[in-house]
């Protein structure tokens, strides 16, 4: 029993060192908030674990609120994400920023 409780702390630990890594390097928001929803899973986990392997059902509303949490965090950031502006990227084959393909207008460089 002491072999598989160190297996799931050690792959809980390192599900959850990946996850922080993520989370301080993630380039987008979106990253960041899947790095706190894996955080957030690899805790419930390990207290569900936890809770199984000594028969402790008093971690019970402990879990309930991490889910909680969770899924309100998730719905949260994605409406936030969903509200924000796309950035603008011009079409492919245009000359210019407004996506119209005009070409700008350059003075003459010769002498008319």
């Amino acid at each position: 029993m002491t072999a598989l409780w160190t297996v799931i702390a050690v792959a809980l630990a390192l599900a959850a060192l990946l996850s922080t890594a993520r989370l301080f390097l993630g380039p987008s928001i979106l990253d960041r908030a899947l790095s706190v929803d894996v955080l957030i899973a690899s805790a419930m986990t390990g207290l569900s674990a936890y809770a199984a392997f000594h028969q402790d059902p008093t971690l019970m509303p402990t879990l309930l609120v991490l889910a909680l949490v969770g899924f309100t965090s998730s719905v949260s950031i994605s409406k936030f994400v969903a509200r924000r502006p796309e950035e603008y990227v011009p079409p492919q084959g245009t000359t210019d920023e407004t996506g119209t393909g005009s070409q700008q207008n350059t003075p003459d460089k010769g002498g008319s």
